[in-house]
């Protein structure tokens, strides 16, 4: 996601890490959920200790990222054979290079 470089590109990727990790299966699933999970929780954290977000702001943050990691678990179940970076274009940010 840092060597991307590209405003925007955090839901996708979020989404993107989930769809590639339920695409093993059930087990990929909830292991791309506890990541998910534990990440967002340190986060909120983060965000307001260190990138100066407010509680609401940072609260606001996690709350989309879980959207965007629940998105993509969903089309990782449904599509397993379809390439992620299709799965969850929605979030794609314009500019993000092709080999993202």
């Amino acid at each position: 996601m840092k060597e991307a470089n590209t405003i925007g590109a955090d839901k996708y990727f979020h989404s993107k890490a989930n769809c590639d990790g339920s695409k093993r299966g059930e087990l990929g699933a909830e292991v791309a959920k506890a990541i998910s999970d534990l990440r967002e929780f340190t986060d909120l954290f983060k965000n307001v200790l260190l990138k100066g977000m407010t509680v609401a702001e940072s609260l606001e943050d996690s709350k989309e990222d879980q959207e965007a990691n629940e998105y993509g678990r969903e089309q990782g179940r449904k599509y397993p054979n379809q390439d992620s970076r299709e799965s969850v274009k929605i979030y794609r940010p314009n500019g993000l290079p092709e080999q993202y």
